[in-house]
C-alpha cells in the first residue's frame, strides 16, 4: 500500500512544483492550466512505472495469464479464445505479441503509457488546473481503474483521446471511436446514446428523460437486472449475467462522490449561465449521467454497473477546477478546493485500506 501513497505525494510534489515553475515565469503554458506540457508529462512517470511492473494486483495476475497463453497468431481471432474478451482485445493481444514483444510486462507497461497519454492530452486542455485535476484522479482512487479492469479503462481512455469530437458534435468521427471500443470492452457502449444527451445546456430535455428512466429503473430493479441478463446472455458478455445474482449494489460513498461536481453545478447556476461555456455545459451533463449510472449500481451491481459509471465520472476531475473558477470568488475557490483535497484524501485512505488494494511487483521484488 505504500506504493500508492508514494504515487500520491509525487504527484502533488511535481504538481506543485509545475505550478511554481508555470507562476514564477520560469516556463510557459500553452493552455491556462496551471502547468507546461513538460510537467503534464512528468506527473505521470513514477505512476506508470509502477502500474506497467505490477504483477499480483486485482485482476492483473489474469491478465497476465492470458497474454502468455496467447498463441500470437491471428488465426487465434477465429479460434474461440474470446470468453469475455472483446476482439478488439485479443486483436490487440495477439498483435502486440506478434511484432512487438512477447514479454508482458512490456505489453502492460504499453497499455499504461497509452492510459496516461490519453488522460494527460484531455485535463491538459480541458482543465483550468491540470495538476488539480490529476490529484483528484489519484485521490480519487480511479487510477486503480489502470490496474483492476484495465481492459475497460483502456476502452474508455481510447474514448477520451477523442474527446475533442464530444464538444464538436463530430458525431461520425466518434461514434466510429466508440464502435472501435466497444470491441475492448462492453461498457463503451453507453457512449452510442450519451453523446446525444450530454449536447445541449445542463438538465435539458434529453438529460431529464435519462435521469427519469434511470430512477425508473432503480424502481424496478428486479425487472431491470433480468433485461440486462437477458440482453447479453448470447453474447461474449454472458459471465457477467451472473454478477447480478452475485453482487448487493455498489458503495454509496461513490454516488455520494458522483454527486459533489452537480451540488457545486446547482449552487452556481446563475454564474455559470453568465459564463455560457459550452465545455463546462457538455461536463455537467457528463456528471449527471455518471451519478445516475453510480445511483443504479448502489441497487443493481457494483461490479458491472458500477464500473460503467468510470466511462463518465472520470470527466468530473476537469469539471470541478472549472467549477470553482466560474462558481467561486478566489478566496472561498482556495478555501473549497483545500476541502476537496482533504475530502477526496479521506476517500483515498478509505479506499485503500478498505479494498485491502496490496501493490506486488515481481520485476521489482515487492510483495
Amino acid at each position: 500500500m505504500f506504493i500508492y501513497f508514494l504515487m500520491v505525494a509525487y504527484v502533488f510534489i511535481i504538481g506543485v512544483f509545475g505550478k511554481y515553475r508555470v507562476t514564477s515565469g520560469s516556463v510557459v503554458s500553452k493552455h491556462n492550466n496551471n502547468t507546461s506540457l513538460l510537467y503534464a508529462l512528468l506527473i505521470f512517470a513514477l505512476p506508470v512505472f509502477y502500474i506497467g511492473l505490477r504483477t499480483y494486483v486485482a485482476d492483473t495476475s489474469a491478465y497476465i495469464d492470458s497474454f502468455n497463453r496467447l498463441n500470437a497468431d491471428f488465426s487465434a481471432l477465429t479460434g474461440g479464445v474470446f470468453d469475455s474478451r472483446g476482439y478488439g482485445w485479443v486483436f490487440l493481444e495477439i498483435f502486440f505479441k506478434k511484432f512487438i514483444s512477447t514479454d508482458v510486462y512490456i505489453f502492460l507497461m504499453a497499455v499504461a503509457i497509452f492510459q496516461a497519454g490519453a488522460l494527460a492530452k484531455f485535463y491538459y486542455k480541458y482543465s483550468t488546473d491540470y495538476p488539480f485535476s490529476i490529484l483528484l484522479f489519484f485521490l480519487s482512487a480511479s487510477f486503480t481503474n489502470m490496474m483492476n479492469g484495465m481492459r475497460q479503462f483502456l476502452a474508455i481512455c481510447l474514448i477520451l483521446f477523442f474527446a475533442d469530437w464530444i464538444f464538436k458534435k463530430k458525431y461520425i468521427g466518434f461514434l466510429i471511436v466508440v464502435f472501435f471500443a466497444l470491441t475492448i470492452h462492453i461498457a463503451a457502449i453507453l457512449w452510442f446514446a450519451a453523446i446525444f444527451l450530454i449536447q445541449g445546456k445542463p438538465a435539458n430535455i434529453r438529460m431529464i428523460i435519462a435521469s427519469f428512466l434511470v430512477l425508473l429503473s432503480v424502481a424496478f430493479v428486479d425487472q431491470f437486472t433480468n433485461v440486462l441478463s437477458d440482453s447479453i446472455s448470447e453474447t461474449t458478455y454472458v459471465g457477467y449475467t451472473n454478477q447480478f445474482n452475485e453482487d448487493d449494489g455498489a458503495n454509496i460513498a461513490h454516488t455520494l462522490i458522483a454527486v459533489v461536481p452537480l451540488v457545486i453545478a446547482f449552487i452556481g447556476r446563475n454564474r455559470i449561465k453568465e459564463n455560457d461555456d459550452r465545455v463546462t455545459y457538455v461536463l455537467i451533463n457528463i456528471a449527471i449521467l455518471g451519478a445516475m449510472t453510480s445511483l443504479l449500481s448502489n441497487f443493481t451491481s457494483g461490479i458491472l454497473i458500477g464500473r460503467l459509471t468510470t466511462d463518465f465520472t472520470i470527466f468530473n476531475y476537469a469539471l470541478l477546477p472549472r467549477l470553482f473558477v466560474q462558481v467561486f470568488d478566489e478566496k472561498n475557490e482556495r478555501t473549497l478546493r483545500l476541502l476537496c483535497i482533504l475530502g477526496y484524501l479521506a476517500y483515498f485512505i478509505y479506499y485503500i485500506f478498505y479494498m485491502n488494494f496490496d501493490y506486488n511487483s515481481v520485476p521489482l521484488g515487492i510483495n
